[in-house]
């Protein structure tokens, strides 16, 4: 306990309290000084005997606090405080002797010295007092220069020491001796203390106020308090010199200030270590009411923690059902996701990140975030992830997919909100189509090494505004690695521009890419140490320039002109042979044929020119993809309103022979057909795997 709260005033701020108190002793010094200033050569009583009366205080004053700035220097190891233990040591050292030589307080004459001898050592005790100080106050200016080297500071430290030392001796020496002139004669000042000293030691201490009051923009609490000790210690020469000689009224109110001075820094000692005790003792009395309040009611938080343990439980489990058993497996396109909650929840989050192929082939990738945590969370995050599974079903627009979930979202949980991240990728052409509800804009690192922020903007899912959906397209470079992440990847430190920027140099590393587990690579290259809060990490990354060159047998590419017969009939009977070659029965094969001459024939209608059809067998269910160059049409999945109308016959056929089918404009020119077919045999490979 007493650990933590040792006084270390090395880099203490002043407080505003303080700042008025030191302000408010300056000004009464100021003050009286100027008032006593104008009787300063009054002759007062001669009183020896005062002098030992304000001494005895200002030696132990200087002894006790040498003493504590020597342990702050300890616990700090901050040489400015060493210089400053050296000060009052060298006060406490040479006010002694020149107590003992003031004549009149132990002997006529002074017990030791020659009868001047006390005027130099009060003059060589301030000038070496103030010296330090203003060696100090350069140290302070020039904190990092001498804070670089552990050994530089110690070994100035020590230099400082032998040379205070020697001074001190020296100045005693020379004080005690008859070799120096005197400095007063029968209590008045000569010559040289009245017109060279006194006036040379008042410009000196000045000026080392200037330059602590420079050090005062550090905003620490002993700069500020030295300054005030330095203006005292200047009053208090220019009042002597003032006075003319001893025992006059100047005189007398410089040995007050003297003593206020030697005793300042000890009261800021005194008055900082009075506040540790005082929150030391709060301390313990706020552990021991801590300790009786948990004693009371340690049956009750056994109850509470059973509470939080069991629906911890229950939200783990929902959040294990909610994220994806498997990614899916696209030749040329690699998937990898991570979840990891956080450390410091309280309980699951509601991250998640998910991949789904549906039955034309294309991808459908999310990842959100349900504000809050806790079982809450877990439920509307596995909701939202199912809405927008059932919603990709139906419709493909990455926009349409989060109209349709904040809707869901405002229906069931008004009071929540979430933000989500919906793209569509077309493996057979790469292209990729995205929406964005207010989550953090994934990253795509390109072939050449280069990365980028997705664009798009939207509000988070409840909070978002009739006209908030828009989607983007773009076309996907082969080597190009997509990252989805939630914002407790990045915003572990609070710092959100530092975690992206860790984000973005673990994604430049090229080796990475060919790691297995890429999400968890990512997650520990980025969080060290974890995560306060849950993170769920989604990659994708297109390896070849296209799909099929992987598996070339798996997929059909056939590409004329609509207006010919020939071309078209000679893909008609390709296309019948690779299905029967996969085990498609006759009947499906036709239907396979029906469904490729209606698409056709819209071509040759709507859109003649060039048309490229694909036969894709990498998914469960063969797609026949038509592809022509016309001005694009969309066709939402519905039937028309009337079956027996002309218009739309050929899609009806269309729609009634496939599983799905779908038209959609390509991102160029043209539109793009999918007809995922009916097969007996694809239907058991999907109710099997």
């Amino acid at each position: 306990m007493a650990a933590q709260h040792i006084v270390d005033l090395s880099s203490s701020p002043s407080s505003a309290r303080g700042r008025i108190v030191a302000l408010i002793i300056v000004c009464v010094l100021l003050v009286a000084s100027v008032f006593v200033s104008f009787t300063a050569t009054t002759p007062g009583p001669t009183l020896p005997a005062f002098l030992p009366a304000i001494y005895s205080a200002a030696i132990l004053a200087y002894a006790l606090t040498a003493f504590l700035f020597a342990n702050q220097y300890v616990i700090s190891r901050s040489p400015g405080f060493a210089i400053l233990s050296l000060a009052y040591a060298y006060a406490f050292v040479l006010t002694i002797p020149y107590l003992v030589a003031f004549p009149g307080v132990f002997a006529p004459a002074g017990l030791i010295g020659n009868g001047s001898s006390s005027g130099w050592l009060y003059t060589f005790e301030h000038f070496g007092f103030i010296g330090l100080v203003l060696v100090y106050g350069i140290i302070e200016l020039r904190a990092e220069s001498f804070g670089r080297s552990a050994f530089r500071a110690e070994t100035f430290v020590a230099i400082a020491t032998l040379v205070t030392a020697a001074l001190a001796v020296v100045f005693i020496s020379l004080s005690l001796g008859s070799a120096l002139p005197p400095l007063t004669r029968a209590s008045h000042f000569t010559a040289l203390q009245a017109g060279t000293i006194g006036p040379g030691m008042v410009a000196f201490i000045f000026t080392t106020v200037a330059i602590l009051i420079a050090t005062l923009r550090t905003g620490k609490t002993i700069p500020m308090w030295m300054t005030v000790v330095c203006i005292a210690l200047g009053l208090e020469v220019f009042l002597t010199n003032a006075g003319g000689g001893r025992f006059t009224a100047g005189w007398y109110f410089s040995r007050v200030e003297a003593s206020l001075a030697a005793g300042l820094m000890l009261c800021v000692f005194l008055y900082y270590v009075n506040i540790a005790l005082l929150l030391q003792a709060n301390n313990l009395a706020q552990l021991a009411a801590a300790r009786d309040a948990a004693e009371r009611s340690a049956a009750e938080n056994a109850s509470l923690l059973r509470d939080y343990e069991r629906e911890q439980r229950v939200a783990s489990s929902f959040q294990r059902a909610a994220l994806p058993a498997s990614l899916p497996k696209v030749p040329g396109v690699t998937f990898d996701g991570f979840y990891a909650p956080g450390k410091s929840e309280a309980l699951i989050g509601g991250d998640w990140f998910d991949a789904l192929r549906l039955p034309d082939g294309r991808i459908v990738l999310s990842i959100g975030d349900v504000a809050g945590s806790g079982l809450d969370a877990a439920v509307i995050m596995a909701n939202m992830r199912q809405v927008i599974r059932g919603i990709a079903h139906v419709h493909t627009d990455p926009a349409m997919i989060l109209e349709a979930a904040d809707r869901v979202l405002r229906a069931e949980h008004p009071d929540r909100f979430v933000t989500a991240f919906v793209a569509l990728f077309d493996p057979m052409y790469r292209s990729l189509t995205y929406a964005t509800a207010g989550h953090n804009r994934p990253l795509v690192r390109r072939p050449d090494g280069t990365i980028a922020e997705l664009g798009g903007y939207g509000l988070p899912l409840g909070l978002r505004i009739r006209g908030d959906a828009h989607h983007t397209t773009l076309l996907v470079e082969p080597g190009s690695l997509f990252v989805l992440y939630t914002d407790g990847l990045v915003e572990s430190t609070h710092d959100a521009e530092a975690g992206e920027r860790r984000l973005r140099a673990v994604i430049e590393d090229s080796a990475a890419r060919g790691n297995g587990m890429l999400a968890r690579s990512i997650y520990d290259g980025v969080l060290v140490n974890g995560s306060r809060d849950d993170v769920a990490i989604l990659t994708m990354y297109v390896d070849t320039p296209a799909a099929q060159s992987l598996v070339p047998e798996a997929i059909g590419r056939w590409k004329f002109d609509s207006a010919d017969p020939t071309a078209a009939g000679e893909t008609r009977a390709r296309i019948h042979e690779m299905l029967e070659r996969r085990g498609v029965r006759k009947a499906e094969c036709v239907a396979a044929e029906v469904v490729f001459s209606e698409l056709l024939g819209n071509v040759v209608r709507y859109a003649p020119g060039t048309v490229e059809v694909l036969l894709d067998f990498t998914n469960a269910t063969p797609v026949l993809h038509v592809l022509d160059e016309g001005t694009g049409f969309s066709r939402f999945p519905e039937l028309p309103r009337n079956l027996y109308s002309e218009s739309g016959r050929g899609l009806y056929i269309i729609a009634t022979l496939s599983e799905e089918f779908t038209v959609a404009r390509r991102p160029g020119r043209g539109s793009h057909a999918r007809a995922v077919l009916a097969t007996n045999a694809a239907r058991r490979r999907l109710h099997n795997g």
